[in-house]
């Protein structure tokens, strides 16, 4: 892949991942790029935060993250997702855990 594409792709992504870290925030999640590769398409996002303990998690990464990804950017290919359990990031934001 020549340099160019994979700089092209690189702000494509980073552009389209801080729209989506600005609607996460709004719930007390942190969306973080941890890795991208421009050739396969294999992008590993991780979650955190409120995200990092919240049961809705799976549908967040699933009916969002990827979904946005895979419409918006034709490269992508794959997602994969990682969860952020550090207890410094938990419940910070409108979302606090709770035991039942």
């Amino acid at each position: 892949m020549d340099n160019d594409l994979e700089a092209r792709r690189s702000l494509e992504l980073s552009e389209l991942l801080e729209v989506m870290r600005t609607e996460v925030a709004k719930d007390g999640g942190t969306l973080t790029l941890v890795s991208a590769d421009y050739n396969t398409g294999a992008v590993a996002i991780s979650l955190g935060g409120a995200c990092g303990t919240c049961s809705l998690t799976g549908t967040t990464l699933e009916d969002g993250v990827k979904r946005i990804l895979t419409q918006r950017l034709d490269w992508v290919t794959e997602i994969v997702g990682v969860i952020d359990k550090s207890e410094e990031l938990e419940g910070t934001g409108n979302w606090l855990p709770y035991e039942i």
